[in-house]
């Protein structure tokens, strides 16, 4: 996959979707919402695989041009894997 592009990072960050999925899965860790409202802008940019390669942004710029709909709603698109990845970043 292709690096994200300020773009990709731009779109990554603004999508709620993506957004209210993170809030959800943080919840589940005890992780604030208020955090990933704060660090989100970050997070769409952190490693979410052991090839170091995707990041949310990349990952949501790929599904944008793969499917239909809304990308960031679906979670074949962006994993809940891929966004727990970046959010275990908090804790490291």
């Amino acid at each position: 996959m292709a690096a994200a592009t300020s773009a990709d990072l731009i779109r990554a960050a603004r999508d709620t979707d993506l957004l209210d999925r993170a809030r959800a899965l943080a919840a589940q860790q005890g992780i604030d919402a208020a955090v990933i409202e704060q660090k989100w802008a970050h997070l769409v940019s952190v490693p979410v695989s052991q090839s170091g390669d995707d990041t949310i942004a990349s990952v949501l710029a790929y599904a944008t041009a793969t499917y239909t709909g809304r990308p960031g709603q679906n979670p074949a698109a962006v994993t809940d894997t891929q966004i727990a990845a970046a959010l275990a970043t908090l804790n490291a």
